[in-house]
C-alpha cells in the first residue's frame, strides 16, 4: 500500500506524522532535506511511534546529522535509492547487492565521464574524480559533460545483482559547489553577487529546515537582495526549503577554523562536530 504525501509549504508536518502513525507506515521515500524537516519537527511523535524502519532517499546527499536523527527515531535501514539532479534528471539507481552510495549508471539515457580533480583527463582505475554527465536522449535541452558538483569513482567488475550497467561510487562534493536544500549552489557566484566580504554558515533551524546565515561586511537587506538573484538560492527560499538570514558583521569577526586558524568562506554545521 502506497500513501503519497507531499511536503507542506508551511512546515505543518503534524498531519503527515499522524497519518504515518494511524496507518502503520514503516517505509518512507523522499528527499533528505524534506525527510529531515519531517523527523525534526515531529521527532516526539515519530520517536514514540518507532514504526518507521526504512528510509529510502533520492537525489541528494544525506548529512550525518540527518542520519543520526533518523536512527534516533527508530529507523534501522537507510539507503539511497536513486541519484540525480534537477538539471540532469535521473543519473543512477541503487540495487540490493551494492553498498549505500553505489549506483548503476542509467546508461541508456546518460553517459558518464569521471575526470581528474584538477585537469580534464580521465581518472586511473579506482581514482576519485569529478562526475561529468552527458544526456543521450534529451532533445529540448541536451546536456554535454555537465558537472553536477560531485566526486566519485568507477567500481570494477560485474555486480552480483546481475545487471551489466557500469557502477560508480558517489563520494564528496568538490570545489565551490554546495548542496543546499535540493539545489546546487556555487559559492563563488554567491560571493560575487554579494559585492562585499561574506562568510556562509549552514545549519538547521529549530523546525529542522536548512538555514543559511550570511555574515556580511555590508547592509544586510542590500546583501540579501543581491544574493537572491542567484536562481538556485531563490528557488530554495521560495519553496520554503531554506531559511536565509543575512547578518551585518565585520570581517575580523568572521568565524575561524579551529584547527588552521583560517577564515573559511563556508562553515557547514549541518553535521555534528
Amino acid at each position: 500500500m502506497h500513501y503519497p504525501m507531499g511536503a507542506p509549504a508551511d512546515d505543518a508536518f503534524d498531519e503527515i506524522a499522524r497519518m504515518i502513525v494511524a496507518h502503520g507506515i514503516n517505509t518512507l521515500i523522499g528527499m533528505p532535506s524534506t525527510l529531515h524537516r519531517l523527523f525534526s519537527s515531529q521527532r516526539q511523535i515519530l520517536q514514540s511511534y518507532g514504526g518507521v524502519r526504512k528510509v529510502l532517499l533520492g537525489g541528494e546527499h544525506l548529512g550525518q546529522a540527518s542520519r543520526q536523527l533518523f536512527l534516533d527515531c527508530g529507523v534501522t535501514r537507510i539507503r539511497s535509492a536513486l541519484y540525480g539532479s534537477v538539471d540532469a534528471g535521473p543519473l543512477g539507481h541503487a540495487c540490493a547487492a551494492s553498498d549505500d552510495g553505489v549506483f548503476h549508471l542509467m546508461d541508456a539515457i546518460q553517459h558518464l565521464d569521471i575526470i581528474e580533480l584538477k585537469r580534464d583527463a580521465p581518472v586511473t582505475p579506482g581514482e576519485i574524480g569529478r562526475l561529468l554527465f552527458t544526456s543521450r536522449q534529451r532533445q529540448a535541452q541536451p546536456l554535454q559533460r555537465y558537472d553536477v558538483g560531485d566526486c566519485g569513482r568507477w567500481l570494477p567488475g560485474p555486480c552480483p545483482c546481475g545487471l551489466e550497467s557500469p557502477r560508480f561510487e558517489l563520494r564528496q562534493r568538490h570545489g565551490r559547489v554546495l548542496r543546499v536544500a535540493t539545489e546546487s549552489i556555487n559559492t563563488r557566484a554567491l560571493a560575487e553577487l554579494a559585492q562585499v566580504a561574506i562568510q556562509i554558515v549552514l545549519d538547521h533551524d529549530s523546525g529542522g529546515c536548512e538555514r543559511m546565515l550570511i555574515r556580511a561586511d555590508g547592509e544586510a537587506e542590500t546583501v540579501r537582495r543581491r544574493v537572491l538573484a542567484l536562481q538556485p538560492l531563490r528557488a530554495s527560499v521560495d519553496a520554503a526549503l531554506l531559511v536565509l538570514e543575512v547578518q551585518r558583521c565585520a570581517p575580523e569577526c568572521f568565524e575561524q577554523n579551529r584547527h588552521s586558524g583560517k577564515v573559511p568562506l563556508v562553515m557547514d554545521n549541518r553535521s555534528p562536530g
